[in-house]
């Protein structure tokens, strides 16, 4: 941050460039009074608010500069970030989805710059999986359905209806109405994702599985009807892996099988079982990978996201 050094020890200070232009022929002082020093035609380019506005007469400067001055209610901060996404020379500069909404709330709702959206919805995509919540809370504001409906989707690897998950700071600019649907699309995936093992006709029968063909495995309590809808008990500790992936389903339905707990607990428990521990390693990762996993994943995108 600078002053003008032709004003005085007490001149209003500027910030650095390209906010700073000697040719400039306006000052937008922001609520902490830091001057930016711009130009009308290409606010006016860019926005039907500016362009408006510079057809009404505008109160001089109180420093030495005889340019006009614009007040306005943001911080000198947000004010920065917001004309980084389209001032020629300078390069937009956000740090969280929380700071983008505030950003674009500025360019899009007050000022009407439709032509940012393009580079806005590239920031926003680079938080769609470190913070998808806060992503879809960013999207759905500005009603952009699609990004809306990727961070939804990333965000089933999120358990948000458990009592312990944390909300981010966007929702409070959320409307219950909007966080109902994303919660009901969430119990929807989960719903669809148990689904697929709970009934397990999709599975072939006969196979060669070793969880359905071992013989000295204790056998589960409950049996399982497969593709020839003929009644098959699997190996316990089969049934107690998709009991718990089941579970976990129900909390994440965007989990990743092959990286679950459940897969490790299934292989220690097969293990112990002289038929089961040379087959398990294999059929139980490749039938995840290529099978369970691929029907589950289909059966979420199935689900429709309300907005």
């Amino acid at each position: 941050m600078s002053t003008d050094p032709s004003s005085g020890a007490d001149a209003v200070p500027f910030p650095g460039p390209p906010f700073d232009s000697a040719d400039a022929d306006v000052i937008f002082r922001s609520s902490d009074v830091i001057e930016f020093r711009l130009h009308k035609a290409l606010l006016s380019l860019v926005s039907p608010v500016f362009r408006d506005m510079f057809t009404l007469p505008q109160p001089a400067s109180e420093s030495s500069t005889t340019l006009p001055v614009v007040e306005v209610t943001e911080t000198s901060v947000l004010f920065d970030k917001a004309l980084r996404f389209f001032y020629p020379g300078a390069r937009p500069k956000v740090d969280n989805p929380s700071e983008l909404r505030d950003v674009l709330t500025v360019l899009i709702h007050k000022y009407d710059m439709q032509g940012v959206i393009p580079i806005a919805q590239q920031h926003l995509e680079r938080y769609l999986t470190s913070h998808p919540l806060a992503a879809y809370v960013v999207a759905h504001t500005f009603q952009w359905n699609h990004l809306a409906s990727e961070a939804a989707k990333a965000s089933l690897k999120t358990p948000i209806r458990s009592a312990n998950a944390a909300a981010p700071r966007n929702l409070q600019h959320f409307s219950a109405f909007a966080y109902h649907n994303l919660l009901f699309y969430h119990h929807s995936c989960a719903e669809a994702a148990k689904a697929e093992v709970t009934s397990l006709r999709w599975i072939p029968s006969p196979n060669e599985y070793v969880w359905f063909g071992c013989s000295n495995c204790a056998r589960a309590p409950t049996s399982y009807c497969l593709a020839d809808t003929y009644s098959w008990r699997p190996c316990a500790w089969f049934d107690t892996y998709l009991n718990n992936i089941g579970s976990a389903l129900m909390q994440t339905p965007g989990v990743d099988l092959a990286a679950h707990a459940s897969i490790r607990n299934a292989y220690k428990a097969a293990s112990k079982c002289t038929t089961c521990r040379d087959k398990i390693f294999e059929q139980l990762h490749l039938w995840i990978r290529d099978s369970l996993q691929p029907r589950i994943d289909a059966a979420i995108d199935k689900v429709e996201l309300i907005f």
